[in-house]
């Protein structure tokens, strides 16, 4: 299972992610990066602290549930936050040019920043003019717009602008497979109908997903909310879960 969550601590052994439905995950650090040439135990606590940030959001991936055993009858969720499991069924093939993608910075150089999405074969690359003044570090999680992509060299290059990764909405693309989405996408959707509580939406061409009532605009502001979602009503969403499709409207 996809997620999107938010980190609440960054400890020296784990980071903890704030998950949908009020939950609470775990990330290991060996399951932060696909990184593994840290060289000591303390570099490796000491990168953790250093390139992640209490209320980034991070995609993750579910690994398994625990029974937790400081409190009787709760669980514990272990995540993951390596490219190498969230973009397992990508190719180079996977990258359209105006998509959003998330990478790693795996080094960084004169020119500009070179990125791994957890594919050996596929690098990416950042240009340092297109950061401004914004520095990155190695290690780094971020997302970026696909500007290019060199299927002869294997390179994808990126834009980690701010202002166009908000406003970046991935088109409906001829091949597009459930592993190829990623919590934090944004796509048109399609009202097909507004349920007790919620919506059910239809979207890139193949895919249908709810949104909990909560998630709605305005949900509580208006007692007769489903006038405003007629079948066939074009909104924007992005995803907060690629399993069950729970997503949430974001205007």
């Amino acid at each position: 299972m996809k997620l999107l969550g938010v980190v609440t601590e960054v400890n020296q052994k784990d980071i903890v992610i704030s998950l949908p439905g009020g939950l609470r995950g775990l990330v290991r650090a060996s399951e932060a990066l696909d990184f593994t040439d840290f060289g000591t135990e303390d570099d490796e606590n000491e990168l953790l602290r250093d390139i992640f940030s209490v209320g980034q959001l991070v995609p993750c991936i579910v690994l398994q549930l625990d029974d937790d055993k400081k409190e009787a009858g709760k669980r514990k969720i272990w995540l993951s936050l390596r490219l190498s499991l969230l973009h397992k069924g990508f190719s180079l093939d996977s990258f359209q040019p105006g998509m959003v993608v998330t990478a790693n910075v795996k080094s960084v150089e004169d020119h500009g920043y070179i990125l791994q999405f957890g594919m050996p074969s596929i690098t990416g690359f950042i240009k340092k003019s297109h950061e401004g003044t914004r520095e990155l570090k190695t290690g780094q999680l971020i997302q970026g717009v696909v500007t290019n992509i060199d299927k002869e060299r294997k390179i994808v290059s990126l834009s980690s602008d701010p202002d166009s990764v908000a406003k970046c909405v991935t088109k409906d693309l001829s091949g597009m497979s459930f592993d190829l989405l990623i919590p934090g996408m944004m796509v048109n959707a399609r009202v097909q109908s507004a349920l007790e509580n919620g919506l059910l939406l239809g979207f890139l061409m193949y895919f249908t997903g709810t949104v909990d009532l909560f998630h709605l605009q305005n949900p509580l502001c208006n007692k007769s909310w489903k006038d405003e979602y007629n079948p066939s009503k074009m909104v924007f969403i992005s995803f907060c879960c690629a399993f069950i499709m729970n997503l949430i409207v974001v205007c």
